[in-house]
Parts: C-alpha cells; structure tokens; sequence
C-alpha cells in the first residue's frame, strides 16, 4: 500500500555511553503522550554484547563502545516536514549528556555524516583516515561514493 504520491521521511539517530533513568525521562518528556509529538517511530536499541567486544582482527566497525541507540523518524504530508525536523532536533538535543560522536555507521541517517567532518567524528578519527588511505589506493577516482562518503586521502 505504497503512497500515491511521495512523502517527506525525516529520520535521526544518536549513539549512547549509556541510558540511565534520567535520559529514558527526559525522551519522554519529548515524545511521551502528553509532549504533542508527531514522530512516528522512536526506538531505543540495545547495542551491548559481542559487537561491543573488542575483535580478534580488526576490523572497520565503529561506535562499539556506544551501549544504546536512539532512532527516530517521521513521515507524511510533505508540509509535515518542518514540524518534523524541528522535533528530531529537540529530541537529538535530549540525550546530549550520554551521546558520543563515534557510531555504527549501519546506524548513520542519510542526513548524517553528510560532511566530512561529521564522517570522521562518526567513524574516529583513526578509522576514517585508514579508510582514506585505502580508496586513495584503491579508488583514487572515488568512484565509490554514494554513501557516507570518504574521500580518498
């Protein structure tokens, strides 16, 4: 039951040191029933266990030291758009005190990341210029680029 036409999707994500009682109370004071909110989705995701573990060879995961995830999206009308955005920024400023900068990429929005400053805080600063190393051996052209893009060194 596709739309008939398109929607706007507004979409953000944070990565957490931690989720202690007064973070899960400040989020729902932005989306619990009595905040007026308009987001359709806000999830609360668990990241601990193995993934968090350290890997026996490394590897070009980041954020494992982040232990929750917050996601959160709306979706409708397209003048729904700046409601939403208004929203997600109020809610990405809630748990500002237990965020960290470094995160799974799979976790990464497609506004996300979207400089390249924000890649390398995303990935550290290590990671990204490994990875910037490697296209510019590898892809110099950056022909792989639609994604979260890095750049080659």
């Amino acid at each position: 039951m596709d739309a008939p036409r398109p929607a706007p999707w507004v979409e953000r994500s944070a990565a957490l040191r931690d989720f202690p009682g007064e973070a899960a109370d400040a989020l729902l004071g932005e989306i619990g029933p009595d905040s007026g909110t308009r987001l359709g989705f806000v999830e609360v995701r668990l990241l601990d266990g193995a993934p968090a573990r350290p890997p026996a060879v490394p590897n070009a995961v980041s954020g494992r030291n982040a232990r929750w995830a917050v996601i959160a999206s709306g979706a409708g009308a397209p003048d729904q758009a700046p409601a939403f955005r208004e929203q997600l920024d109020a809610l990405a400023g809630t748990p500002a005190p237990w965020t960290q900068d470094e995160m799974n990429a799979n976790l990464l929005t497609a506004a996300q990341g979207a400089t390249p400053d924000e890649l390398r805080a995303a990935y550290g600063r290590e990671r990204h210029d490994r990875f910037a190393a490697i296209k510019k051996r590898y892809d110099p052209r950056n022909l792989f680029r639609v994604n979260h893009d890095i750049v080659p060194a």
